[in-house]
């Protein structure tokens, strides 16, 4: 079954629907925005699917789809398959007179601008698809030396003649080319900034003001893409309690890079005021996050505070990865928590906190699910059995801060090898190196 993309402007819906009706009769698989979208799409990764999954692309010309951006980007995507291909993907319709884009100039163009030609034109539609169909076909007004010269004149025409379509299309092609390049580098340019500004909000592990000595901290984190959906965070509360934090927003790219630093925001705010617990800290400031989202994202985190005095730490997790133990003489261990829903997804979550104390040399190990989810070529993944046995493996001379992080970073690029990322990685450690002295 023949398949095509009806690329069009809404105030052509009349002519689009018509055409669409008379396409799936005669068995063609049609793809219309308004059959197609449903509530909560993404409408760029849905028109992007639908052209690369259709045969065909028609693009509607009429004054107002010549003046419309986003029949100029679908435009593009297939013209840059049908250069890619090299192979027909775009199918110029003419209802209107109007002005044609630079890079359709040269091709042959079906004219439905003449309504009592409606059927001829549409069977000559049908014909480029492969399709032929008795009910389509024109009525036998005319003999058929006059049907081909009429054919000839009027119901396929060249923009240009014959002797300028070659080079006319070249030109029109290449500055196509260029001017996709251009906006690609500017892209490429924008998104490497946008990530370095991304990164920057990211607390360097020695940047921290007033770290405590009895505390090691380390983290890192990978996005899959220039910009990503995981972030951390620590900062002093006062002078002995530091609150630390992993989150991953789902999805990845742009979208959810744009809701990384609300979130971060939010919750280092809120940390910073007055709460009974952590747990009504996370519920507080989920309760603020509800409002603001649109693309109804969630985010999974992980938080905690931890007195550096005693090793007394209090976490509390919305969704997330259980936090994992590592202590000298057992085996580490994912802690067992009470976890709440995601942020953003329900208005007044309860979220309860945990408590537990850690001994000298313990060291608290905080991850996305980047790590346990990440795959080799061959889709194994790597998952927390993995990330228990690196780090039971583990050397105890490296059992340090930096040196937990590294290490499990460096396992898991082993193990997916050159398989491209799949989600951003986040890794944190934080070692209670000993009870502080009265005197300190």
């Amino acid at each position: 079954m023949s398949s095509i993309f009806l690329s069009h402007n809404h105030a052509d819906k009349p002519f689009v629907r018509r055409l669409a009706q008379d396409l799936q009769a005669a068995g063609v698989r049609v793809w219309l925005d308004e059959a197609e979208m449903m509530i909560g799409d993404s409408l760029i990764e849905k028109i992007r699917q639908g052209i690369d999954e259709m045969d065909y692309l028609g693009v509607v010309l009429s004054p107002h789809s010549a003046q419309s951006e986003w029949v100029k980007r679908e435009v593009d995507l297939a013209m840059n398959q049908e250069i890619e291909g090299k192979r027909v993907k775009v199918l110029p319709l003419l209802i209107e007179d109007c002005e044609f884009p630079g890079f359709l100039k040269g091709k042959l163009y079906a004219d439905f601008r003449a309504a009592e030609r409606y059927k001829e034109t549409l069977s000559e539609v049908l014909r480029r698809l492969g399709i032929s169909n008795r009910a389509h076909q024109p009525t036998p007004l005319v003999a058929a030396s006059q049907r081909d010269t009429l054919h000839e004149r009027v119901w396929w025409r060249w923009i240009f003649s014959p002797r300028w379509k070659t080079k006319r299309q070249q030109q029109a092609l290449n500055a196509a080319l260029e001017l996709e390049r251009i906006a690609r580098l500017r892209m490429e340019g924008e998104l490497q900034a946008a990530r370095d500004i991304q990164m920057g909000m990211l607390p360097a592990p020695w940047s921290i003001t007033g770290f405590p000595n009895t505390i090691e901290f380390h983290a890192l984190l990978e996005p899959a893409e220039e910009i990503g959906g995981d972030f951390y965070d620590a900062f002093m509360l006062d002078d002995h309690r530091l609150f630390f934090l992993v989150g991953d927003v789902s999805g990845k790219g742009v979208p959810a890079g744009l809701y990384m630093p609300l979130t971060k925001t939010y919750l280092k705010n809120a940390a910073k005021r007055q709460h009974e617990s952590l747990g009504a800290l996370v519920q507080v400031a989920n309760r603020e996050l509800f409002d603001g989202n649109p693309a109804a994202l969630f985010v999974t985190a992980i938080m905690g505070i931890i007195d550096a005095r005693t090793g007394e730490v209090e976490l509390c997790s919305a969704g997330h990865e259980a936090p994992i133990l590592l202590r000298t003489g057992e085996k580490p261990r994912a802690l067992t928590l009470t976890v709440g829903s995601p942020l953003y997804v329900l208005e007044d979550s309860p979220y309860a906190s945990t408590h537990i104390r850690l001994q000298p040399n313990d060291i608290l190990l905080l991850i996305t699910d980047g790590i346990t989810e990440a795959q080799d070529a061959q889709q194994n993944v790597y998952g927390l059995s993995r990330v228990l046995k690196y780090l039971t493996a583990m050397e105890s001379e490296s059992s340090r801060a930096v040196s937990v992080c590294q290490g499990l970073y460096d396992d898991l690029r082993r193990f997916v090898r050159d398989a491209p990322p799949s989600d951003d990685v986040t890794i944190m450690a934080l070692r209670f190196t000993a009870v502080a002295s009265a005197s300190s």
